[in-house]
């Protein structure tokens, strides 16, 4: 009889994974984002914000991937800002939109269309947020700050694999 609910119970779980991507669809929107690495005085968040200037970058990205290799103590620890215009699809409509990172290194936090959509913090670890209440018809914006600088309370503190080194 133990084997007969166990074998049920496995059964039931794989039913509801597999029922649970019945009608999700992704979309990648790793290319062509807006990218540059300062603290800025004004908010990249803003709709309004001129990014024109800012690199074009795809993700996944890093802004210091070669400071580990001039032999210095040198890793760029700062805040990276990284921007995107979504368009608005009609098949989104009635739907849940999420956005899902696969990692952002130490913190970061999203904003749509000026207004934050949530806050990670911790390395190398996936995270998404609900954006639904936050798209609209029309072209959206996407801002990701992402923040590298050292702080004792946010995982990862060290570790054997380059802990300097910051992802989005």
């Amino acid at each position: 009889m133990r084997k007969l609910i166990l074998v049920l119970g496995i059964i039931l779980s794989c039913q509801f994974a597999f029922g649970n991507e019945i009608g999700r669809q992704k979309i990648n929107i790793n290319a062509s984002w807006k990218f540059q690495s300062k603290i800025l005085s004004n908010n990249p968040a803003f709709v309004d914000f001129d990014d024109k200037s800012w690199s074009i970058v795809n993700i996944p990205h890093t802004w210091n991937n070669t400071d580990a290799q001039d032999g210095g103590n040198n890793y760029l620890r700062t805040v990276g800002w990284y921007r995107k215009s979504l368009p608005w699809n009609d098949s989104y409509n009635g739907k849940k939109l999420y956005i899902e990172f696969l990692g952002a290194c130490l913190q970061a936090e999203c904003f749509v269309n000026g207004k934050s959509a949530g806050i990670h913090k911790g390395g190398y670890t996936a995270f998404r947020f609900d954006i639904t209440p936050l798209m609209k018809p029309g072209e959206n914006i996407i801002a990701v700050k992402v923040d590298n600088r050292h702080s004792e309370e946010i995982m990862p503190l060290g570790g054997d694999f380059f802990s300097t080194r910051r992802y989005l």
